[in-house]
């Protein structure tokens, strides 16, 4: 894992910016390009700050999925995936 090779380096990997402004961000521009995320999938995985806010931004347009840090950034990808390969509905 990225983290796991940062701590050996001696590196230490910090994110503080807050997860709701990100989700936030990408609804509204979802929103105002029209883009349905029924139809084009959109899988948000993030963890920080105000993630419960950001997990009712992401289920306030439908279509849209999140997930925090319980999810592996694998499994993330493979929802992306999944969700590219199903049928529009």
């Amino acid at each position: 894992m990225a983290g796991d090779a940062a701590q050996r380096a001696g590196v230490a990997v910090v994110n503080f910016t807050p997860v709701d402004g990100r989700v936030g961000g990408g609804v509204g521009a979802t929103r105002e390009l029209g883009v349905d995320p029924r139809r084009f999938p959109i899988v948000f995985r993030f963890a920080g700050p105000n993630v419960e806010v950001a997990r009712e931004l992401a289920a306030s347009l439908p279509g849209v999925e999140f997930h925090d840090e319980a999810t592996s950034i694998e499994d993330a990808v493979r929802r992306i995936v999944a969700r590219t390969w199903e049928p529009a509905s």
